[in-house]
């Protein structure tokens, strides 16, 4: 039997340990839960006021490894006041976002950008009816050789 071993990092250690290299200790469960873990980022949220949790996101650990946490479990408030101004933030744009759409907002095209890319014209294709793309300064050429 052979056994793979991790650190405290959760890292695989470089090599196997067969059962008489390994020394049996106690763990101290309490120092263990007493682990302080860094926060990537706050997610989401739940709850009432009174009873709300967040969703952490931890530094290096993956997705599956999110938690729900209450506001008392953070060392650090800055953390949950991050992610209010954050949620503020995007609320606003949203609200912005929705004033335009409702007030018939169109957003204006950068003319330099539209003057240099040619524009692509719809004209009908006379044999089949069907229509077809063509670069607006072929097309004028096109007329113009017609005109002559």
């Amino acid at each position: 039997m052979v056994h793979v071993l991790k650190n405290e990092m959760n890292e695989m250690l470089h090599r196997d340990y067969v059962p008489s290299e390994l020394k049996v200790v106690t763990i101290d469960e309490k120092a263990i839960e007493d682990q302080i873990y860094e926060v990537k980022e706050v997610r989401d949220h739940r709850g009432t006021v009174s009873d709300r949790e967040y969703l952490v996101c931890w530094v290096g650990y993956g997705e599956r490894e999110n938690s729900w946490l209450k506001a008392d479990a953070f060392t650090d408030p800055e953390t949950i006041r991050k992610y209010w101004v954050k949620i503020n933030e995007l609320k606003k744009l949203e609200e912005e976002r929705k004033a335009k759409l409702v007030n018939g907002y169109v957003p204006k095209q950068n003319t330099k950008i539209s003057k240099s890319i040619s524009k692509v014209v719809e004209t009908k294709n006379k044999p089949n009816g069907k229509k077809r793309k063509q670069n607006a300064t072929s097309h004028t050429r096109n007329l113009r050789s017609k005109k002559r």
